[in-house]
């Protein structure tokens, strides 16, 4: 079984990297801005194996437990990763340098729109259609400004009745709280309601060191 003393050592190498922090058997990239983006040490059924995870996460929606909204293994040149493998330590970071860092650093709040959007950009089917959630759209949508597919998206959860044990506190901040501010077009209320939420999320994974508070794109187009 993969265990804690191991994934330090296949980690130490990172921990001493600006760009990178380390938290147990996960790697962040930084600083962090509206999107959070890392790899982690995934823990296999097979006591000589494990995978490499990565992770992406809107840092600004409120009802998300973990930063890490959306995880996917990633098997680089069929790689499988062995604890008793002799050159694991060097296999490993070559894989981290050459595949993982680059295709999370393309990661930002733009690759979360849909690839039929002009201004979509990043790696190509990482994390492909994990953001369509009705729930994530009306996110995505808000904090680049675009009101109109953001409200569509809140008519669709209007149609789960309310008290759902799973979905209340997503309809709770999308219904009663954002969708009022998007059928006024009240742009400025809708922007600091994003930061807000994302405050208290930051805060609450305890990555407020790291956080670097910045416009949304929302805030950023000419005003009408």
């Amino acid at each position: 079984m993969t265990t804690r003393r191991q994934i330090h050592k296949l980690l130490r190498p990172y921990q001493e990297r600006g760009d990178l922090l380390v938290s147990r058997h996960e790697v962040y990239l930084l600083p962090i801005y509206h999107v959070v983006r890392g790899f982690s040490i995934y823990r296999t059924g097979e006591a000589d194996r494990f995978d490499i995870a990565l992770f992406v996460g809107p840092s600004f929606v409120p009802t998300n437990e973990s930063p890490r909204a959306v995880s996917q293994i990633k098997r680089y040149e069929n790689w499988l990763p062995s604890w008793t493998q002799p050159d694991l330590q060097q296999r490993f970071e070559d894989v981290i340098r050459e595949y993982a860092l680059p295709s999370l650093k393309q990661i930002d709040l733009q690759t979360f729109l849909p690839r039929s959007d002009a201004r979509w950009h990043g790696p190509e089917s990482l994390f492909e259609d994990a953001f369509e959630m009705a729930h994530m759209r009306a996110f995505i949508h808000t904090a680049h400004g675009d009101f109109e597919p953001a409200a569509a998206s809140l008519e669709v959860l209007a149609q789960i009745p309310r008290g759902h044990r799973v979905m209340e506190p997503v309809l709770r901040v999308l219904l009663d709280d954002l969708q009022p501010l998007l059928l006024a077009n009240d742009r400025a209320a809708a922007a600091a309601l994003l930061h807000t939420w994302e405050g208290e999320a930051i805060n609450r994974w305890k990555l407020s060191e790291y956080w670097r508070p910045s416009p949304f794109p929302l805030e950023l187009q000419p005003q009408p």
